[in-house]
């Protein structure tokens, strides 16, 4: 199973509040840019979209990064930031699907797999055939693979929490280490939120 985060989300996610969080991605959007962090539409090209309907975005798949076969690549424990030119690894992942990286990166393509890799909540959830409401709320997920939009969407995920608390319970294959380090940037950003916990994934 790729690197991936999870969260439950109410089918419908409140107006006004949501219309705050579209803007708060844009405003870590830029941050991530200035930071050597493109973000691009949903499939990797284009603009990241921002609206009062939907939220949606991937990593720059034109990003001028060296060819490095990774595989599906997992962070260590410990492992955090973005690595400005190759991809170090430091191990190989317990299931052997692929390296173990000492800080996030790609391997020639920093957008990540569609659909899977993408990133998108819509306010108003748009079910599909095999999409379930369980206690009032819809399963998503988004497999990074450990690539460097994977910080863009830790933040935004945490401010999706401090937005609507109520409205999404959220879990991860990352350890709160780096977390920690997508909580220190949210911070940044956006001042002290809520206490943010994540929800283990069997609970969910």
């Amino acid at each position: 199973m790729p690197y991936t985060h999870y969260w439950r989300r109410s089918a419908e996610l409140p107006p006004d509040e949501f219309a705050k969080f579209a803007k708060d991605v844009t405003v870590a959007a830029e941050a991530m840019a200035e930071i050597g962090i493109p973000l691009a539409g949903p499939t990797g090209e284009g603009d990241l979209i921002a609206t009062n309907e939907c939220v949606a975005f991937n990593g720059l798949s034109d990003c001028g990064h060296r060819y490095q076969d990774l595989g599906y690549p997992w962070p260590g424990p410990e492992s955090k930031g973005v690595v400005k030119g190759r991809a170090v690894v430091i191990g190989t992942h317990a299931s052997e699907q692929g390296p173990i990286l000492a800080s996030r990166g790609c391997g020639g393509n920093c957008a990540g797999r569609i659909p899977m890799g993408r990133f998108f909540i819509d306010r108003v959830f748009l079910a599909r055939a095999w999409d379930q409401l369980e206690n009032g709320r819809y399963f998503q997920f988004c497999e990074t693979d450990f690539k460097p939009y994977d910080l863009a969407v830790m933040i935004v995920l945490i401010r999706a929490k401090e937005r609507m608390p109520n409205d999404f319970y959220l879990s991860s294959d990352g350890t709160e280490f780096q977390w920690e380090e997508a909580k220190n940037l949210n911070r940044e950003l956006f001042g002290w939120g809520s206490r943010f916990v994540l929800t283990p994934l069997e609970e969910l």
